[in-house]
C-alpha cells in the first residue's frame, strides 16, 4: 500500500509538471513571437555566442602547445559534444539563474505551495529564446562537421554520442541546481551561476591533460566538466588508453550526468526543506 501510495503522488507530481509546462512554455513562446525583432535577435545572439567558442577552440589549437595525441578533428568533437549538451541544457534549464530573483520578489513561497515541483516551476518561469539559437549551432556544426570527424559512425557509437549529449546537459544541470540549492540559502552566491556558465563554455570543449595536474582533477571529481566532452571523445576516437585517470572513465561517461543530477537534486531538495520564507536569505 505504501508503495502504491507514492507511485499514485509520483504519477500525479508528473502529470502535473506537465500540464503546468504545457500551459506556461507554449504562450510564453507565442508571447515573444509577437516582439519579432527582439525574438530575432535573441536567437541570433545565441548563434554569436556559441559561434565564438567554437572559434576560440579552432585557433587555441593553432597557437597552444599540449594537445598531445588530440588531432583537430578530435579537439572540434569535443566542441561538438560541448555545443549539443549545452544545447539541450539551454533549452531544459536555462532559467535557474533566475532563482535569486524569484526568492527576492516572494514568489518561491507561493510555488512551493503549488501541487507542482519547485524545479518545474523555476525552468518554466520565462522562455528562454536564446536557447533557439544554441540549438541551431549546435545542428550547423554537427551537419558540417561530422564528415570531416576522423570517427568509424557505426550504430554503437551514434547511440553513444546521443547519450553524452544527454550527459553533458545534465551535468551542467547539476552545477547550476546545486548554484540554486545555495542560493535558496544566500541569494549572495547568484554571481557563481555565471561563473560555472563561463567554465564551461571556457574549459569544457578540451582535453584536461591542458589544465595540467590540479585542474585535471579539479574538473574530473569536483566540477566534472571533464565528462561533458572529453571522456566521451576519447571514447569515440578509440583513445581511451590516452585518456586521464582510466580507460574506463570513458566508456562509461554517460553515466556520469544521471549520477551528478542526482546528488544535485538530493542537496535541491534538502535545501528546500530549510526554506524559511524570502527573508531568510537576505
Amino acid at each position: 500500500m505504501y508503495r502504491e501510495g507514492r507511485a499514485r503522488r509520483a504519477g500525479g507530481q508528473a502529470r502535473n509538471a506537465l500540464l503546468f509546462a504545457a500551459r506556461t512554455v507554449g504562450p510564453g513562446i507565442r508571447a515573444r513571437r509577437e516582439y519579432r525583432t527582439d525574438f530575432a535577435a535573441a536567437i541570433a545572439a545565441g548563434i554569436l555566442y556559441q559561434s565564438t567558442g567554437l572559434l576560440l577552440a579552432v585557433v587555441a589549437f593553432g597557437a597552444l602547445p599540449g594537445f598531445g595525441p588530440w588531432s583537430l578533428s578530435d579537439i572540434l568533437l569535443m566542441v561538438g559534444l560541448r555545443l549539443a549538451g549545452h544545447a539541450l541544457y539551454a533549452v531544459v534549464f536555462a532559467n535557474l539563474p533566475r532563482l535569486p530573483l524569484i526568492i527576492v520578489q516572494g514568489r518561491l513561497d507561493r510555488m512551493m505551495m503549488r501541487p507542482v515541483p519547485v524545479l518545474i516551476q523555476v525552468i518554466c518561469d520565462e522562455v528562454n529564446v536564446n536557447a533557439l539559437g544554441d540549438l541551431a549551432i549546435a545542428a550547423l556544426f554537427w551537419c558540417f562537421a561530422v564528415p570531416g570527424m576522423q570517427v568509424h559512425w557505426d550504430a554503437g557509437r551514434v547511440l553513444f554520442c546521443g547519450a553524452a549529449a544527454i550527459s553533458g546537459m545534465l551535468i551542467e544541470a547539476a552545477l547550476q541546481i546545486t548554484v540554486s540549492a545555495l542560493c535558496i540559502r544566500s541569494i549572495g552566491f547568484e554571481s557563481v551561476y555565471y561563473w560555472v556558465d563561463s567554465t564551461v563554455m571556457t574549459f569544457a570543449g578540451y582535453p584536461l591533460g591542458l589544465f595540467h595536474t590540479l585542474g585535471s582533477w579539479m574538473f574530473t571529481f569536483v566540477m566534472p566538466i571533464g565528462f561533458i566532452a572529453y571522456f566521451p571523445a576519447a571514447h569515440l576516437t578509440g583513445k581511451e588508453s590516452v585518456a586521464l585517470f582510466a580507460p574506463w572513465m570513458a566508456v562509461l561517461a554517460p553515466l556520469s550526468g544521471p549520477l551528478a543530477i542526482s546528488a544535485a537534486l538530493l542537496l535541491w531538495r534538502r535545501s528546500l526543506r530549510s526554506y524559511e520564507g524570502g527573508g531568510s536569505t537576505a
